[in-house]
């Protein structure tokens, strides 16, 4: 498939999900899809495949494989309901303060269930009582995925469940600006009971940040785009714009944010879209759900090159080798011999060419390409 011929589907499969949510009510009605499997495997790439399939079956030209892909999102979702109120009442059992986070609370804004498809459920908990925690989705039938290394804990339990738990909202490897931000916020008060919740503005400006952390890194597909439309058609007119402004100053996304706004507002028509727009929709159509290796090398190198405060070519080689106190607490054998961490410096280059070595010779050939500017 060529790159004009992904960018056109993918403006069908927009046009397919305008109608999915009675946006336009003639999208995409009353036209045949020339490849409904080129259709079905983008809308993969980006998780909208139950959306597709909705407006696919009111023109009747559902297919055997959307027509699956939309019961299997059905089921899904409403398993994930019942499994969610099962850990929660777990959860205020033993007195833990949670907060159901993005995918959960993001569906109710679809107008059908399974429409807004879910890999897995985001909670976020009081940090003191991850031991208790553990205890409770082990007892559940869950496998221990990942315990202790990032800000989630990672569980898993056939024949789909994943729970991320998140000690903290962010993760300070990725935006310290974010981090620092979210980090000092107390999120986890109520009432009553054990069961939090954030003001929509705050909820609004977690999912900005959330977007920006992936947009940053290996990239994000249109999905987000149609969620903070949705948000917005629903809390726009009683959410304090003052604060959120503010707040996003504070965060340093403010410019970021305007432009997905504006995208998420003119994503119906892709075709009367700006270059500019166009250009910047581009960089979600081709990024897929939660971006790709290539686009994380490319912004990895080129965030870090450059700019008044940015690092020279051997600068970024040097922090490279740099031995992080996270990588020493994650790996098995340095943890129990923390004395020898800096042999990681050594055994790290050297394990690399053997194991990742087309992915060093991107990242070594991106470093060649990116534009160091002066330092004012």
């Amino acid at each position: 498939m060529t790159h004009d011929e992904y960018r056109q589907y993918t403006y069908r499969i927009i046009d397919h999900i305008a109608l999915a949510l009675k946006l336009t009510p003639e999208a995409g009605s009353g036209s045949v899809e020339p490849n409904l499997s080129k259709l079905f495997f983008i809308s993969n790439k980006h998780q909208v495949t139950a959306l597709v399939a909705a407006a696919l079956n009111k023109s009747g030209s559902l297919d055997e494989d959307f027509k699956e892909a939309y019961a299997k999102a059905i089921r899904k979702s409403l398993l994930f309901d019942r499994e969610i109120a099962t850990i929660s009442a777990s959860l205020e059992k033993a007195e833990i303060r949670y907060m159901p986070l993005k995918g959960i609370l993001l569906k109710k804004l679809y107008p059908q269930v399974g429409m807004r498809e879910m890999s897995d459920i985001d909670i976020l908990f009081d940090r003191t009582a991850a031991e208790k925690v553990r205890d409770i989705m082990v007892s559940r039938g869950y496998t221990i995925k990942q315990y202790g290394k990032t800000n989630h804990d990672v569980y898993q339990k056939a024949p789909f469940f994943t729970f991320e738990m998140h000690r903290d909202l962010f993760d300070d490897i990725y935006d310290p600006q974010v981090w620092r931000y979210f980090s000092e916020k107390t999120y986890l008060k109520s009432n009553a009971g054990y069961l939090c919740e954030m003001s929509v503005e705050d909820m609004y400006i977690y999912l900005l940040g959330h977007i920006y952390q992936h947009y940053i890194n290996a990239g994000i597909g249109i999905r987000p785009l149609i969620d903070i439309y949705l948000y917005l058609k629903k809390y726009d007119s009683v959410m304090d714009r003052c604060y959120i402004e503010e707040e996003l100053q504070r965060l340093g996304i403010t410019e970021f944010s305007q432009m997905i706004e504006n995208l998420s507002q003119k994503l119906w028509t892709p075709r009367s879209l700006t270059q500019k727009e166009s250009e910047e929709l581009d960089y979600f159509i081709f990024s897929g759900l939660f971006g790709n290796r290539r686009q994380f090398i490319h912004n990895k190198v080129n965030n870090a090159v450059g700019g008044p405060n940015g690092l020279t070519k051997l600068g970024y080689i040097r922090s490279r080798l740099k031995t992080s106190e996270r990588k020493v607490q994650n790996s098995p054998f340095y943890s129990r011999h923390p004395r020898l961490a800096p042999l990681m410096k050594l055994t790290r280059p050297i394990k690399g060419v053997f194991t990742r070595r087309k992915e060093i010779m991107k990242e070594l050939k991106e470093l060649k390409n990116a534009k160091t500017k002066n330092k004012s």
